[in-house]
């Protein structure tokens, strides 16, 4: 979460030349903390909104900041996401840094905190409500498909492109959608 840190991955975004999107990771939030300033400050600067959405071919996307671990979702990320799962696409997709739930971890949102707990249960019933069709995280830097406790949302937790703090090899994931809205994850390992 340093400023010279932030500003080199921006830079290695900007020179590939692709439109891209990103949120904030718990650890890009520390260095505007230690700061005194609101956690996402820093990041929210170089790389844009933390919140995202955007869409294509009638496939919703919506990037969502839920990094924060001590105050978890902010309201303006909680009405756009509000609004985001009404919407009438033909497939939603959330893409976030923490997952809400995972049936065999505890490391999810609301690990640290009551209150984002809590959030992490309204957004779980949320997706499900909603018919979210996936929802997908970094934060474990493990690749796992599992289903939300309804079994109504696919959930993937991916890996992380490095090799540090990471439980498998380096690997990320490619989501491919068809012409019929049938839709699959691919986990790519680098080698």
């Amino acid at each position: 979460g340093e400023e010279s840190d932030l500003l080199a991955i921006k830079k290695v975004f900007d020179d590939g030349g692709l439109k891209y999107y990103v949120t904030a990771g718990d650890r890009d939030m520390w260095d505007s903390r230690d700061n005194g300033w609101e956690a996402s400050t820093i990041f929210g600067q170089i790389l844009g909104n933390l919140t995202q959405e955007f869409n294509a071919d009638e496939v919703g996307l919506l990037v969502l900041s839920n990094a924060d671990i001590y105050k978890g979702i902010g309201g303006d990320d909680w009405e756009q996401l509000n609004s985001f799962v009404r919407k009438d696409y033909k497939l939603k997709f959330i893409f976030a840094h923490k997952t809400p739930y995972h049936p065999q971890s505890a490391h999810v949102m609301g690990a640290d905190s009551a209150v984002v707990a809590s959030q992490a249960n309204r957004l779980i019933e949320l997706i499900e409500e909603n018919k979210v069709d996936g929802f997908f995280s970094g934060d474990l830097h493990f690749f796992a498909e599992f289903n939300s406790p309804s079994q109504a949302v696919k959930i993937t937790t991916i890996g992380a492109v490095n090799s540090a703090r990471n439980f498998q090899g380096p690997r990320f994931a490619i989501v491919k959608v068809y012409s019929d809205y049938s839709w699959e994850v691919e986990d790519v390992e680098i080698r």
